[in-house]
């Protein structure tokens, strides 16, 4: 149903459907995520690992990307600099598709809401990327939140004279910063400013997958704050996190 309503934004607007349609030249892309538990913003939402099919939607030389129960729209401003922008109709991350090792109930569970994320994005010639993410809720909280990130790419792999490679490992780390609405729906505090941090080794393949989305993850994510990390809704203060991403083009 939430799929539904993004693709009606989509084709109930004639510029956007234009842009959309820019080409008749259809991409569709599937594959597998694996995550060995859910977590956003230093929260652990579903302490249980998951495999789940993946897919995304978009036409060649356009700007839109329906990805699951997200919309992205990305617009180059350059060779370097670009903006990507995001409607996430589902942004709680606390719906397993699937039980694993953890019984919903014995989680807390937050009211579902939806998020509309903006990205600023700084890509270097040497795959190393740098990000500002600004984020509003839009149904639960009203809450906003911001967050810096970067990465620095450690080589190239199976690169063979081509302009990107298909394998470049990086270190990362991200900090990010909420509104007090915010910090109350994630933590169960009551005072705005910082709240997450984490860290970690990835791996992206520049040549068949934007760099948005790595391959290989490997992420420490810790709360920040002593309001946030004694807040109501906190189970965990920090935790581990390992995730894959495998997708092939089927059309």
């Amino acid at each position: 149903m939430k799929t539904f309503f993004i693709l009606a934004i989509l084709f109930l607007n004639d510029d956007v459907k234009a842009d959309f349609l820019e080409t008749e030249k259809l991409q569709v892309a599937a594959g597998i995520q694996y995550r060995s538990l859910l977590y956003k913003r230093g929260i652990i939402t579903y302490e249980g690992f998951q495999a789940t099919p993946i897919y995304s939607v978009n036409y060649e030389n356009s700007s839109f990307l329906l990805a699951g129960s997200s919309l992205f729209y990305k617009r180059g401003f350059n060779r370097n600099w670009s903006f990507r922008t995001r409607l996430n109709i589902d942004s709680t991350e606390d719906n397993p598709l699937y039980i694993t090792e953890e019984k919903e109930e014995e989680r807390v569970r937050r009211d579902e809401t939806s998020e509309w994320d903006s990205y600023f994005e700084y890509l270097t010639e040497r795959g190393h990327y740098f990000r500002f993410q600004f984020s509003q809720d839009l149904q639960a909280h009203n809450g906003s939140y911001i967050e810096l990130r970067g990465r620095i790419a450690l080589a190239d792999y199976l690169k063979k004279g081509q302009a990107q490679p298909l394998i470049q490992p990086a270190v990362f780390a991200a900090l990010g910063a909420g509104s007090k609405e915010h910090n109350e729906y994630f933590y169960g505090s009551d005072s705005a400013g910082l709240n997450n941090i984490e860290y970690g080794f990835l791996i992206t393949s520049p040549k068949v997958i934007d760099v948005f989305w790595p391959t290989l993850k490997i992420t420490r994510f810790e709360i920040l704050g002593e309001d946030n990390r004694a807040g109501n809704l906190v189970q965990e203060k920090d935790g581990f996190s390992f995730e894959a991403l495998m997708a092939f083009r089927v059309w």
